[in-house]
């Protein structure tokens, strides 16, 4: 599954939406519990655990309307820490290109590097970078 949030300002009603459409997801229509529903590995102290994977695009990009990473950092620990066992997930986030140097596309505030290092894995968008 993956949250498309680019283009949008996100408060906490979009944020809280997309966790009250997780767990739609997973209590309604069971799609975790599928065998073909994509799993990948996160070190935790009990160990190796295999969690759903779950995107989020647009975290970061400057065309985000967004007044500060709080928001977006409680998100993310929810996912990973904070939700129900059967709620959490191994976490990508879909970023800007430019993401470790916080210029061009990505949000510039020193703040945002915390939120990309905290997610489980990144996919930068790179489409039309290179001719």
């Amino acid at each position: 599954v993956s949250y498309n949030i680019a283009g949008h300002t996100i408060d906490n009603t979009v944020l809280d939406d997309i966790k009250i459409d997780w767990m739609r997801l997973v209590d309604e229509e069971n799609i975790t519990q599928s065998d073909r529903y994509i799993r990948q590995g996160r070190e935790e102290e009990e160990g190796r655990l295999l969690l759903p994977v779950l995107r989020i695009y647009g975290i970061g990009f400057k065309d985000v309307r967004v007044s500060d990473t709080s928001g977006m950092a409680e998100l993310i620990d929810w996912f990973q820490n904070k939700a129900e066992e059967k709620y959490r997930v191994f976490l990508i986030g879909g970023v800007p290109s430019k993401w470790r140097t916080l210029v061009g596309d990505s949000r510039e505030e020193s703040s945002w590097k915390d939120i990309y290092d905290s997610l489980d894995g990144i996919h930068p968008w790179h489409v039309g970078r290179w001719r």
